[in-house]
């Protein structure tokens, strides 16, 4: 049977949902991944602080590459958004965490006039990107749809030496290794309309980059602290790892301080 009709992923694909107290986190992942992406961040709060965490599946991710060919960062958003309600539902208070695209989009949820969320967490997220190609992925879909992007790097062993670690299916990196052009055009879009809104923004945030990140500049730091209008912005800087934080080599420095973070607004 052709495998173009399975809702998710053989393993990976879904949302993951975990029951803990009245406090809830939604953690979202990155660009053409899936909820692993951003899931240990998710089961390290929920172990530590007994957070109800739920790890969305951000619409046409976890599936196929081609779902993301005619979709775009609003749609995004809106699985962003679902999942915020669906914890609001059942949580007095709700926090949003997020990797690369997913921390731009728990910034857009952070600054909505009708949402009430107390802290964020934004790790790796390019509201400047350090190169300027993406730029053009716009203009350059309707020559070239699709695109190679294997991940080359050591990320992917990396991934599957701690999923052996942890007990957990050993299945590496879960990452489209196509990309719709039109879609990564859609996530500079979504930049643009982050930087736009950050004005709107005065929730304390924690910033996590890695300066060895080849996508979100350090740069980013002073971008969102002077565009937005909370009081408390707080930053780490990762000597370990690269883009993909709550993945990487980096990741128990990150979690431990975003937890630091996350439990004083609790």
């Amino acid at each position: 049977m052709n495998n173009i009709h399975k809702p998710y992923l053989s393993v990976g694909g879904k949302p993951v949902f975990r029951r803990g107290g009245r406090v809830g986190c939604v953690c979202l992942h990155g660009f053409a991944a899936a909820p692993p992406e951003v899931d240990w961040f998710a089961a390290h709060m929920h172990r530590h602080l007994n957070m109800t965490t739920y790890t969305v599946r951000a619409a046409g991710h976890g599936t196929h590459a081609e779902d993301l060919l005619h979709l775009n960062w609003w749609d995004w958003y809106m699985s962003a958004r679902d999942g915020y309600e669906i914890l609001k539902q059942q949580c007095d208070v709700v926090f949003a965490a997020g990797i690369s695209m997913g921390g731009l989009l728990a910034l857009l949820l952070t600054a909505a006039a009708d949402t009430d969320i107390p802290a964020t967490v934004v790790m790796g997220s390019p509201v400047r990107y350090k190169s300027d190609g993406v730029q053009y992925a716009p203009y350059m879909w309707p020559f070239r749809p699709m695109m190679d992007m294997p991940d080359t790097s050591n990320l992917p062993n990396i991934i599957r030496e701690e999923q052996a670690r942890r007990g957990e299916p050993v299945i590496g990196r879960t990452h489209y290794k196509r990309w719709s052009t039109r879609a990564t055009g859609e996530v500079y879009k979504l930049s643009g309309a982050v930087e736009r809104e950050l004005v709107n923004i005065t929730t304390p945030l924690m910033l996590i980059y890695s300066q060895y990140d080849d996508v979100a500049g350090l740069n980013n730091i002073d971008v969102i602290r002077e565009g937005v209008r909370s009081e408390v912005v707080e930053s780490l800087v990762l000597t370990d790892g690269k883009h993909i934080v709550p993945q990487d080599v980096g990741r128990e420095q990150a979690f431990a301080a975003a937890q630091a973070f996350l439990q004083r607004w609790c």
